[in-house]
């Protein structure tokens, strides 16, 4: 059994099926794995997804190979000294501990080998030997229903970019539609409405206070957004509850990372590549990242402040207290 990847980037939205088959034979795809049926009964067949799970998806080969560099501000493909890397499937396993099946997902890990003759230095004990692991997703594509909206380069979404053949000749080709929430108005009529659905994400249980409560605060500051776009209450906030995955995508969620040095804040999202509808969500936030704005903060304050900033934090309460109030008297 062949695993095809349609060639999403080459359309026809508006046209007959003719013309949608039409453009579908007229660009490649690409098979990615062939799965050897193991087994078929009742129109159900039973393969083996090694192929397709223990493979270098992310492309790792070709970085390895040819990694890139930054050399005065431009990325540039650089030939590595020892470039004859290889994926090794003697030492290449999926990792069950890591893997789960959910209603609408289902998340496999791949513990993935390289090996080269040469010595490389990536921190890996073994110079010879590279051993990481690749995360796939098999996302249930969402209900009908979901219309898609043009994307515009002057509002601030994420796109997902084709070429539409059904385009008039007078129009450009290139189309893109925005990723964003399937949200409707329970109240279609209504200048404002509660959503059928609205969007809630799940807050990581491991985040401690005070960042907890901030985190709820902030996040739910987008609801004056949506209300400006007609909708009350489009967003909630909830605790992730006990037991659930934050890789189950029934719970877009807020995780926290525990880190010993500087990090940031990402977003990640899956979308339907049809349509662009955000389907899962992740944020993620470091626990440095407080201690890091706090820093970019005193370092912009003029020194006297942060002087003054610094003696409030060191100096036990006590001891400011005493001497505020003598400080106080002798005025």
């Amino acid at each position: 059994m062949l695993v095809i990847q349609e060639n999403s980037a080459f359309r026809a939205e508006n046209g007959n099926s003719d013309l949608k088959k039409s453009v579908e034979f007229s660009f490649p795809t690409s098979v990615l794995a062939s799965l050897p049926i193991e087994a078929e009964r009742d129109g159900t067949l039973l393969v083996n997804a090694n192929p397709l799970l223990l493979r270098d998806a992310t492309d790792l080969l070709s970085q390895l190979r040819r990694p890139t560099q930054a050399i005065n501000g431009v990325m540039v493909r650089q030939e590595a000294r020892d470039s004859n890397w290889k994926l090794d499937d003697n030492r290449s396993v999926i990792d069950l501990d890591f893997s789960d099946s959910f209603p609408l997902n289902t998340e496999i890990e791949a513990l993935l080998t390289f090996t080269n003759d040469g010595e490389v230095d990536y921190n890996q004990p073994d110079a010879h030997v590279l051993s990481l692991r690749e995360h796939h997703s098999f996302v249930a594509l969402p209900e009908p229903g979901y219309e898609p909206r043009g994307f515009d380069p002057r509002v601030g979404f994420e796109d997902l970019s084709f070429q539409d053949f059904s385009q008039p000749f007078n129009r450009p080709l290139r189309r893109g539609y925005i990723q964003r929430w399937r949200l409707q108005k329970k109240d279609p009529s209504g200048a404002i409405s509660e959503p059928v659905k609205p969007i809630i994400f799940y807050l990581d249980r491991a985040v401690p206070e005070p960042m907890r409560s901030a985190l709820k605060r902030g996040a739910l500051w987008w609801n004056t957004a949506f209300e400006q776009a007609g909708f009350r209450n489009a967003l909630r906030v909830e605790d992730l509850p006990e037991g659930a995955s934050p890789l189950d995508v029934r719970y877009p969620s807020i995780q926290w990372t525990n880190r010993s040095g500087r990090g940031w804040s990402v977003g990640m999202t899956q979308a339907d590549p049809r349509t662009g509808e955000i389907v899962h969500a992740v944020v993620q936030l470091d626990s440095h990242r407080m201690r890091t704005v706090s820093n970019y903060w005193n370092a912009s304050l003029p020194v006297g402040r942060v002087r003054r900033n610094l003696r409030s934090t060191l100096l036990p309460r006590s001891t400011i207290s005493i001497r505020s109030s003598w400080k106080n008297k002798s005025c």
